[in-house]
């Protein structure tokens, strides 16, 4: 608890705090295309993943979207797709499938409106662990979600 205290650690929790909401808060503007361009553009097939959707469903459509990140494992991500996470919501100890990680020309992004989506590592909200909150409550990985700025 000393250590959460110390007031230099309190301002980098500030700051990594106005940083994490500046971060969700940010549009996201990936379109399909006949033409990738690496953070703007998507020339494959689109998969979407919400909370409020089911592995059993094809990813193919916000309305028929995946529940996780691991129905990807189920399909055959090519150079050009795209995955879209819905924003507002949020995994709890879920990661991306290795194929998923490394197939290489896959856009990784948001769709939906609200606070982009994010991962938590563990099961305690981060609002709960200052501790956990430093590390687990960031969105998904900054260099996932490809911007158009």
């Amino acid at each position: 608890e000393a250590f959460l205290s110390n007031p230099e650690v309190q301002a980098i929790l500030t700051r990594a705090d106005e940083r994490r909401e500046a971060i969700r808060s940010s549009e996201t503007a990936i379109v399909k295309s006949h033409i990738f361009v690496k953070g703007e553009t998507y020339t494959g097939t689109a998969y979407y993943i919400s909370n409020g959707g089911s592995d059993e469903n094809d990813g193919l459509s916000p309305e028929t979207a995946f529940a996780t990140p691991a129905a990807l494992d189920n399909v055959t991500l090519q150079y050009g797709d795209a995955v879209f996470f819905e924003r507002g919501s949020v995994w709890r100890g879920v990661s991306l499938p290795s194929s998923a990680v490394w197939t290489e020309g896959v856009t990784f992004s948001a769709y939906g409106e609200g606070e982009k989506p994010r991962e938590t590592l563990g099961g305690c909200p981060p609002e709960k662990d200052k501790r956990a909150a430093a590390f687990a409550a960031a969105p998904l990985p900054e260099n996932l979600f490809a911007e158009k700025t």
